[in-house]
């Protein structure tokens, strides 16, 4: 399974191999699973390595960070051989993201996605009400296709704030939001891998969406977004959020009265 803190993890050893498994990222599985003894800290036989995206839809190692567990302990025999075995290191990573990340049936649809959304620009789009009421339409027949505890909610009205209106009603907004099962949603199939992902694009997404409007609110629609990626087109609950950003506008919740708030980083356009 993999975490949050690391995205590939492996050991190197002494005689140069490169251990890993698909079914681990924690280096401490990786040293028991190899048999290995643990009980040196200077002139260690092993050194505990990762690689985590920068951009996660890069192949380009540029785009990912090599990195050193124990720097200041690190054995002679790995200082003074560096180059070798980082470019060693660099090749079973390739090997491993070629059977695992780069061959998911999802990743091409993820490289999409990111790229759509990395190319918003919602805080310049003119604010269409009537096409975000038609997604949000989308978004709850979606919902409650994929989760039928969803059914029994409906939208029944939409309130939009400008971003000043928004801050003077953030704090009941919020109590009314997260009470209600709306705001809890997740998709179980995306699970070990959505956070470290999401962290990897994350910053270069902010930039084009942000707009003076409370982070919750953002993280809000990012989640929703985010944990319906790897669903069928038709399926996914999240691709209305994103057709409601490229309207300049994003879903903070849906209340336990049925009131969806949405805030406007675009210009209102009153219709």
């Amino acid at each position: 399974m993999i975490s949050i803190c690391n995205f590939w993890s492996c050991i190197l050893t002494r005689e140069g191999q490169v251990l890993w498994s698909k079914d681990t990222d924690s280096h401490e599985e990786l040293v028991r699973m190899n048999g290995l003894k643990d009980t040196k800290l200077n002139d260690r036989d092993f050194v505990r390595i990762e690689i985590n995206p920068v951009d996660v839809t890069s192949k380009a190692r540029g785009d990912w960070r090599y990195k050193v567990d124990e720097e200041g302990t690190l054995p002679e025999w790995y200082a003074n051989d560096y180059r070798r075995l980082s470019r060693a290191v660099w090749q079973v990573w390739e090997e491993a993201m070629e059977q695992t990340l780069w061959a998911a049936p999802w990743y091409d649809r993820l490289c999409r996605l990111v790229n759509r959304l990395k190319g918003l620009r919602p805080g310049e789009a003119p604010v269409s009400r009537a096409a975000v009421k038609a997604a949000l339409g989308e978004y709850e027949k979606r919902l409650k296709a994929r989760d039928a505890q969803q059914r029994e909610w409906a939208i029944k009205e939409v309130r939009f704030y400008t971003p000043a209106e928004w801050d003077s009603v953030w704090d009941s907004v919020w109590a009314s939001v997260w009470a209600s099962v709306w705001a809890s949603v997740r998709d179980s199939v995306w699970d070990s891998v959505r956070d470290s992902v999401r962290d990897s694009v994350w910053d270069s997404v902010w930039a084009s969406v942000w707009a003076s409007v409370r982070a919750s609110a953002w993280a809000s629609t990012w989640d929703s977004v985010w944990d319906s990626v790897v669903s069928d087109d038709l399926d996914n609950y999240g691709l209305p959020l994103v057709e409601m950003l490229e309207q300049g506008c994003v879903l903070y919740g849906v209340d336990n009265g049925g009131v969806a708030h949405v805030i406007m980083v675009g210009r209102d356009g009153g219709q």
